[in-house]
């Protein structure tokens, strides 16, 4: 960097950003540096991660890292040091601040304030990211026992060549292969990457399975890239990887492969891919290569036309010659003659994946004894062609509408009918239960099938179609299933050895497997043992408990199959097991547990619209969807909406159930906190008294659902001007659930922090302080730090430190939580106001008037439509508003 440049540093995060650079350039590890100026590895790691500046003390620091860096000149060393006492100095933005413009680069890019010490262990959705097993090497080694690649050499070659450095006159485009699941896209990837590893470049891979796996492999890479673990956990995770690749000074390739959803998977929500704001971006630097493969090559997701930085590249079929190379290569010279392979090339429409599967079928069915056999074997590419053709496997599947015209379809069908003949053969080699197990994993949701949780032998031989199979069958099932390519069995890291081992179908056999004739035939007894399966293994698994968490992770969207079956199939209600919905139920307790509140929402109205079409509208199933639904209306601040579908759930239950059912007493407990946050606190009080006395008449004194309700009854009495009465409940509250569930569990983390808002309206904000303080470390590791409840004890901390004087910890606080509240919650849930409430208050205070001013009225705004006029929120807003407003001019 030139002494310009350093001169135009102007922020700590440009500072940052300027010494990575540096250190990068010059070669240096952090290790090499640290041993080299004599400071701890982690000090110095500190000042290229952002995590502190380089100390005052002993003087010389900075000069002495730069030069082992290869620094030299005077003058450069000289606005260094400049910069730094610049940015020592210098005030952050605000969370009002203008938002930096695409094109500024990373000297003007905002980048959100980091935390002054490491984070907490978390064991929320954070750390299941952080956990997730994910690797960013290409996994080229797969080429050495897949089939040579035949018929795409220029293909490769052209993808290859766009890795030469740009020449700066624009954005480098993405490259996205689209194309027929099963026709090569992957292998073309892996191809590519093979060749630029040989050639030096920088390669990393990321599999876009589902949203988790596209978070957990971007983190990954980042953390690859130099990030360091607090710019991880704070900002803009895309715009951090995007600069740091950016910044990369060598030719480098980036492959997203599998990206199924690439809306879903890889835009920021409410946003489109096409915008350039997401995980996939143009590159603004002059080396690297993004490569992506997905099956949807569709306007809608692509733009019509799409940007001049996408470069949409259709993978289609193999010619015959190529095919019939790909068929004689597995199959090998007793299979029949080049032009027999040709032809059954043709027939089976030259994808690469069912060309796999019907060499592998003949290889195996090659080494078959005579005597088992059967009377018609298929021994040859002709026999093969002529099982397709003359009726014995009339099998048909229509495809999907992103594969609806009738080349596409016809794709599809012939590779639908290709591997029967694998599962055939099977039977006829003694392997019990491949067929039905194939059918059993294509009923699962898409993604990996944990084998310990729900692959249960004494369940599966309860069923008419397993009869009689025992754990070694259905091992054996699923390695024969495996040998032949139809699905793939892999290890995980995980320390649970229910989670050991996962089973993973290729997405194309799934769609065929649930469109074959014998699926339909018993689609009922599937159906059963789907939601036998799932019952028996979620039923023991408490939601609300953390070490169910990664068992969760794993289960949550399997426990939508149930309900996949019955929409795809119309199956109705005379053929619906009677606990169709817990398992989904149970599984959206887990996504709000966890903070997931959109995808819980989503979740619970698919629920709503099957369980409505088969379920009578009092079932006490529908009633549990609805309950769950009304409750994450309230998390996500939709006071309205769920006081209303509370209310309609309370009467139902209380009608079908009775009064004093603990279903009903639940509802009952939320309606009223929906209450108490809508400012009725008189009606709130009555109803969780009301609430209270039934609750520790059917469920006894010291059960965590009455002690629930005597917490938010003191909670509301505190709030009603009674902390006198509701700390000395509150300290009772705590000292039972202390005994009975430990002070870290996510319940008595609400009465601390109720506790706490009773020492701040008493006056002892320092004591408050504290106890919030140590409350948001607490919630950190236990919860996560995104999750609602973190965020509400940072909110009070915020509070305190506002009314003690403290506006530099409470305006860099409220900076962060804004912008994470704003992204995961939206600009008007009531707590993002709350947020904004306060930072209005903030400047007011500085004496930032205008803005202050331009800030508290916009709030005032949102609250009028949110909550309504006459919300102590709102009120509290007018009148901060019109204080502002007659202050004594200056």
């Amino acid at each position: 960097m030139t002494p310009a440049d350093v001169a135009a540093i102007g922020t700590r995060a440009d500072f940052v950003a300027g010494l990575a650079r540096v250190r990068h350039e010059s070669g240096r590890s952090v290790r090499e540096i640290a041993a080299a100026i004599g400071l701890p590895s982690s000090t110095v790691g500190g000042y290229f991660g952002g995590k502190h500046l380089p100390a005052r003390k002993p003087p010389g620091i900075l000069s002495r890292l730069l030069r082992d860096c290869g620094v030299t000149d005077e003058a450069t060393l000289a606005a260094w040091e400049d910069a730094l006492r610049r940015v020592r100095v210098a005030r952050p933005p605000t969370a009002a601040a203008a938002p930096a413009e695409p094109g500024d680069g990373p000297s003007r890019l905002h980048i959100p304030r980091q935390r002054t010490e490491p984070p907490a262990e978390e064991v929320g959705p954070s750390r299941l990211r952080r956990t997730a097993l994910v690797s960013t090497r290409p996994p080229v080694d797969r080429l050495a026992v897949e089939p040579a690649l035949r018929g795409r050499d220029e293909f490769v070659a052209g993808l290859v060549a766009g890795l030469e450095p740009g020449d700066g006159a624009g954005p480098r485009p993405a490259y996205v292969l689209h194309g027929l699941g099963g026709c090569g896209k992957t292998t073309i990837a892996l191809a590519v990457a093979q060749r630029a590893m040989a050639r030096g470049v920088r390669t990393w891979w990321v599999f876009a399975g589902g949203a988790e796996s596209v978070w957990a492999g971007m983190l990954a890479l980042a953390a690859e890239l130099g990030a360091s673990a607090e710019q991880l956990s704070h900002g803009s995770s895309p715009d951090l990887l995007w600069r740091l690749l950016d910044e990369q000074t060598e030719p480098w390739l980036f492959i997203i492969d599998n990206v199924d959803d690439p809306r879903g998977g890889l835009a920021l929500p409410g946003s489109e891919l096409t915008d350039g704001t997401g995980w996939l971006r143009p590159i603004t630097g002059r080396h690297g290569m993004v490569l992506l493969t997905t099956r949807d090559g569709r306007d809608v997701t692509w733009g019509d036309p799409p940007p001049p930085w996408l470069r949409l590249v259709p993978v289609g079929p193999l010619s015959e010659r190529d095919g019939g190379a790909v068929l004689a290569g597995l199959a090998g010279a007793d299979a029949g003659s080049a032009q027999d392979a040709e032809r059954l090339a043709e027939r089976l429409g030259g994808l690469p994946l069912a060309l796999r599967l019907a060499g592998r079928y003949l290889a195996q069915a090659g080494r078959l004894p005579p005597a088992i056999a059967g009377p018609r074997p298929v021994y040859t590419f002709r026999a093969f062609a002529e099982a397709l053709a003359d009726g014995r496997h009339d099998e048909l599947f229509v495809g999907p509408a992103e594969a609806a015209g009738p080349a596409g379809r016809r794709a599809r069908d012939l590779i639908g009918r290709a591997w029967e003949p694998s599962l055939e053969l099977l039977g006829r080699q003694r392997v019990a239960h491949a067929r039905a197990m194939l059918r059993l994993l294509a009923c699962f949701e898409p993604g990996p099938v944990p084998h310990g949780l729900l692959l249960v032998s004494k369940l599966l031989a309860d069923s008419p179609l397993f009869p009689g199979a025992d754990r070694y069958q259905v091992w054996e099932a699923l390695r024969a299933l495996t040998g032949l390519g139809l699905v793939e069995v892999a290890r995980t890291e995980s320390a649970d050895p229910a989670l050991g081992t996962t089973i993973a179908i290729h997405p194309l056999v799934r769609e065929t497997s649930r469109q074959q004739p014998d699926l339909h035939t018993d689609v009922h007894r599937y159906l059963e043992l789907l939601a036998r399966l799932l019952n028996r293994v979620t039923a023991p698994l408490d939601p609300r408990d953390l070490t169910t968490w990664e068992q969760w992770q794993a289960l949550a969207e399997h426990c939508q199959s149930p309900l996949s079956l019955v929409e795809e199939h119309r199956i109705d209600a005379r053929d619906v097991p009677p606990d169709l919905l817990t398992p989904a139920i149970q599984a959206t307790r887990f996504l709000r547990a966890t903070g997931q509140l959109r995808r819980a929402a989503a979740a619970q109205q698919r629920m709503l619209r099957i369980g409505r079409r088969v379920f009578a509208p009092d079932h006490p199933q529908l009633l549990g969807v609805a309950h769950e639904h009304g409750r994450v209306q309230y998390d996500l601040g939709r006071l309205d909406t769920a006081a209303r579908e509370l209310r309609d759930v309370l009467a139902a239950r209380q009608r079908v159930l009775g009064p004093d059912d603990p279903d009903t007493l639940t509802t009952q407990h939320y309606l009223a906190r929906v209450l108490r946050d809508r400012g009725e606190l008189g009606r709130a009080e009555r109803l969780l008294s009301h609430t209270l006395q039934q609750r520790r008449a059917v469920l006894g004194e010291e059960h965590p659902d009455t002690l629930t309700t005597r917490n938010v009854a003191a909670d509301v009495l505190r709030a009603r001007g009674r902390a006198d009465l509701a700390g000395p409940e509150l300290d009772a509250v705590l000292a039972v659930q202390g005994r009975v569930l430990g002070l870290d569990h996510p319940a008595a983390l609400v009465t601390r922090y109720h506790r706490a808002l009773v020492l701040r309206d008493c006056g002892d904000r320092l004591a408050a302080a504290d106890g919030l303080a140590e409350l948001v470390g607490v919630s950190r590791r236990v919860l996560g730090a995104e999750h609602p409840r973190t965020l509400t004890a940072l909110q009070a901390l915020i509070d305190v430190q506002y009314d003690l004087g403290a506006l530099d910890e409470a305006e860099t606080a409220a900076d962060s939580l804004l912008d994470v509240r704003r992204r995961t919650l939206g600009d008007e849930h009531p707590a993002t106001l709350a947020t904004r409430h306060r930072l209005g208050q903030i400047l007011a205070r500085r004496g930032d008037y205008r803005t202050a001013d331009a800030e508290l009225s916009a709030v005032l705004d949102a609250r009028r439509r949110v909550l309504g006029s006459r919300h102590r929120d709102t009120t509290a807003s007018r009148a901060d508003l019109d204080a502002l407003r007659r202050r004594p001019a200056s």
